[in-house]
């Protein structure tokens, strides 16, 4: 959370210094959208993201990847058919860009069209594939659409490429999470069990609230829901998440990374 809001004070200062920039405001939106997603339901968040999309597509009609909130801000909204069409339009108009199909599959997980999602995450991963946001991704939705053998198969592809960053990223906590999660999916429980337990003290809602899902699947409810606890208290704010939790016995919806 607290990476989000200095992304935005920052760019707020990169827009006054040159008001012509128009990557700023596409970031800019981009980390609003992702504050409101997790941490802050405020309505006016999206309100001024969408205005700060339009003004970067106004600056450089090129810069596609606006697209990209842009589609997340009127799912959030419940403007299905828009938040589709944006995604749709950043493939047609980047068909080479992995972030063009993550796009269109993180809108259908988004809504609870996890099997829809398969395909385009899949391209981009072929189109990119040592990024771990997409394998992460890769991994979520072919679990959440009942695709047990995709998703051990995807979760030992990604491992290796976890393990690597790790070594030189060691305190990255979202990536620490993913990786406990993405052990416990290939196979090796006890292993995922053992570094889960040492994830209960994150700071960050999100990171907690995966852990919770982790635990959740290990079993271990009572762990579960004292780590679920602790990420409401850390500010996690994604409601259909939250309710998916309460409501699945396995505890098994993750938050899908951006």
């Amino acid at each position: 959370k607290e990476g989000f809001q200095l992304a935005v004070q920052l760019l707020t200062e990169a827009i006054k210094l040159d008001s012509g920039y128009a990557r700023a405001y596409y970031f800019k939106a981009n980390a609003l959208t992702e504050l409101y997603r997790s941490y802050d339901r405020t309505p006016a968040l999206l309100d001024e993201a969408e205005t700060l999309c339009k003004e970067a597509l106004r600056i450089k009609p090129d810069l596609f990847a606006v697209y990209s909130p842009l589609s997340m801000i009127y799912m959030h909204r419940g403007q299905l058919a828009e938040a589709e069409e944006a995604a749709r339009e950043y493939i047609r108009k980047d068909p080479q860009n992995f972030l063009s199909h993550f796009t269109l599959a993180f809108f259908y997980n988004g809504t609870g069209q996890s099997a829809k999602s398969i395909a385009p995450i899949e391209e981009a991963v072929r189109l990119k594939p040592d990024h771990l946001s997409s394998l992460w991704n890769l991994v979520l939705v072919c679990y959440a659409a009942g695709e047990r053998e995709k998703c051990e198969h995807w979760a030992r592809v990604a491992l290796p490429l976890y393990e690597r960053y790790l070594k030189l990223h060691p305190d990255d906590e979202g990536v620490r999470v993913e990786r406990a999660n993405l052990l416990q999916w290939s196979g090796r429980v006890e292993e995922a069990y053992a570094a889960a337990m040492k994830l209960t003290n994150l700071k960050d809602g999100t990171s907690l609230f995966n852990t919770a899902c982790l635990f959740g699947q290990l079993g271990d409810r009572p762990e579960a829901l004292r780590t679920f606890r602790k990420a409401i208290e850390a500010g996690f704010r994604d409601i259909r998440l939250l309710k998916e939790f309460l409501t699945n016995e396995k505890e098994g919806v993750l938050a899908l990374q951006g």
